[in-house]
């Protein structure tokens, strides 16, 4: 998942989405810990986050990544 900060502010559109994810968790089908949490294969870069979904077939991950746009 890919997503385009146009502020430029990461940090207030990762909480935006962690609440969003969070408040709608059950029909997100969000397996523990039934959060927006730092990249697993990432962990050191703010910019990349993960949720992980119970599907019938078994988890699915999806990797959310930050990207800020700057003007200039």
């Amino acid at each position: 998942m890919l997503g385009y900060v146009f502020d430029g502010d990461i940090e207030k559109a990762r909480t935006s989405i962690a609440a969003s994810i969070e408040a709608n968790r059950e029909k997100l089908k969000s397996a523990p810990p039934f959060k927006l949490v730092l990249s697993s294969v990432l962990p050191g870069d703010s910019r990349v986050s993960q949720t992980i979904h119970a599907l019938a077939h078994g988890d699915f991950v999806i990797y959310h990544l930050f990207v800020a746009v700057l003007d200039g």
